[in-house]
This record gives C-alpha cells, structure tokens and sequence, in this order.
C-alpha cells in the first residue's frame, strides 16, 4: 500500500478463499517488520492470533451481557 509515492503498509493474502488484510506501520514499527510481526502471529486463521482472541473475547463478553449485533 503506498500513499503519495511512500510506502505505508502491506495488503497480504493470508488464506486463497479470503480477501487481504492490511497491515500497517505502528509505533516504533518499520513497514517490513509490521508484516514480519504479523506473519509470526498468524496460525492457520485469516486473522492474527492477538486479533482473534481479542474478536472471541469480545464476542463472549457480549454474550454474557445479553447484547446481539453491533450494538
């Protein structure tokens, strides 16, 4: 991903059935060790393992306070 002739992220295609994710610079990250970084914590899901137990807890907590949807 460039922006103004800079570039800023990566789009990478974790699994064949799945769209890109994007990945982009935090701080004190480089755009190659922000993919390096993303591609360590990847483990045959299409999102990230910190990423995805975060979406799990998230959805559980959800449950537990009877909230449905995005709401």
């Amino acid at each position: 991903m460039y922006h103004e002739g800079t570039q800023k992220g990566w789009l990478l295609k974790v699994l064949p059935e799945t769209k890109p994710i994007v990945i982009t610079v935090g701080h004190l990250t480089s755009t190659r060790s922000c993919l390096d970084i993303t591609k360590k914590c990847l483990r045959g899901n299409k999102m990230p393992e910190p990423l995805r137990i975060a979406h799990r807890c998230a959805g559980e907590e959800k449950k537990k306070r009877g909230k449905r949807g995005g709401t």
